[in-house]
C-alpha cells in the first residue's frame, strides 16, 4: 500500500511500519502500518487482515495511540495534526464503526467505503449526493483533541452513522450514481 501512496504527487514522507516522531504523553512510541503527510496533515494507517470481523479493541486501541500523540504534542505546544485511517479486510460491528466516527478515524472495509468515494462516484445532482455530503459534514475530519476548541458536534455519531449506513444502502443499489460507476 505505502508503494501506491507515493504515486499522488501530494503525499509526502511515505513510511511504512514506523513510529512518529511527535512526542507522546506517555513517553512510549506507536508504529504504525504506514505514515505519510498530505497538505500538511500527518496521516498513520493501520491494516488488518483477518478473517473473521475487526474486533472494536483494535479501532479503541489505534484511537488511543493518536489520542497519546495528540496530547503530548499539547503539553509540549506543538503545532499539527494527525488523522487516522484503519483500513481492514473484514467489516466493523456497529459499535466500533460509531466510535470510528466520533474519534474522526477514516474507517475502509469491504463493504463500507469512505463517504468521500461515494461522493466522487455519485451525480451531485442527485438528492444522494446532498445526504452523502451532509455524512461527510458530520464526521470530523481529525481526532477531537486535535481541534483548538472542543464542542459537541450538531449530530452524534450514531446519527451520522446511521445517515451514512441509509446512504450507502441507497448508493450500493445503484441509486444516484454516475454513469460508469
Amino acid at each position: 500500500m505505502a508503494e501506491a501512496l507515493v504515486t499522488f504527487s501530494s503525499v509526502s514522507g511515505v513510511k511504512k511500519r514506523a513510529t512518529l516522531a511527535y512526542p507522546t504523553l506517555s513517553g512510549m512510541k506507536h508504529q504504525y502500518d504506514c505514515i505519510f503527510v498530505l497538505d500538511g496533515a500527518t496521516y498513520v494507517v493501520e491494516c488488518k487482515k483477518q478473517n473473521q470481523q475487526a474486533s472494536k479493541n483494535q479501532i479503541y486501541y489505534f484511537n488511543s495511540t493518536i489520542t497519546d500523540h495528540a496530547l503530548g504534542m499539547k503539553v509540549d505546544g506543538i503545532q499539527g495534526e494527525i488523522r487516522g485511517i484503519f483500513l481492514s479486510t473484514t467489516d466493523l460491528d456497529e459499535p466500533s464503526a460509531i466510535y470510528a466516527v466520533f474519534s474522526g478515524i477514516r474507517v475502509i472495509t469491504p463493504g463500507t467505503p469512505p463517504p468521500e468515494y461515494m461522493a466522487e462516484r455519485t451525480d451531485p445532482a442527485s438528492d444522494l449526493f446532498r445526504i452523502i455530503k451532509s455524512v461527510i459534514s458530520g464526521i470530523p475530519a481529525k481526532n477531537p483533541l486535535f481541534f483548538d476548541k472542543l464542542k459537541r458536534p450538531d449530530r452524534s455519531a450514531p446519527t451520522v452513522y446511521e445517515e451514512y449506513m441509509t446512504a450507502l444502502a441507497e448508493w450500493k443499489a445503484g441509486r444516484g450514481q454516475k454513469e460508469g460507476s
